[in-house]
């Protein structure tokens, strides 16, 4: 049996996982545990997955907030690997952090979301993996690149 990446993805380098935990400020700690302290009143037994659940709408703010103190960490991490001639694909959740990448990285990046069109989605795509592209960063949420983007 051969698999789908020895017979046709033979170009692509190794998958590479850094598993990278970062320590909450005092004060980012301290929003955290706000936000965190919203969902004591919340009867968690009875959690749906309906959107107008207050325990997932809590738990989400918590997701998104800490996505967003992610992001000096991950600035700094993709200037790195541009400076070493790189490629960077960044996946979120939330198109908020993408942006505020996209902003930081303007020259040599796109973000990558359901606000444009499939076509022009695909454009980037092609564009991205043209070696001698000016495009280094492409900044992708989960929902719309959930078609295994390579």
């Amino acid at each position: 049996v051969i698999s789908v990446t020895e017979e046709v993805l033979k170009d692509l380098p190794e998958k590479q996982i850094n598993k990278i935990y970062l320590k909450l400020t005092p004060e980012q700690q301290k929003e955290y545990f706000i936000i965190e302290n919203e969902l004591k009143d919340v009867d968690l037994s009875s959690v749906s997955f309906s959107d107008g659940n207050p325990g997932l709408i809590i738990m989400n703010k918590l997701r998104q907030y800490l996505s967003l103190l992610k992001l000096d960490y991950v600035k700094e991490y993709v200037r790195e690997l541009n400076e070493q001639g790189d490629k960077v694909l960044v996946f979120d959740c939330f198109k908020k952090p993408l942006y505020n990448l996209h902003e930081h990285f303007k020259e040599n990046s796109r973000v990558y979301s359901g606000d444009i069109s499939a076509f022009e989605r695909q454009g980037l795509v092609d564009t991205f993996q043209d070696k001698s592209s000016w495009l280094k960063n492409l900044f992708l949420t989960i929902q719309s690149a959930n078609f295994g983007i390579t």
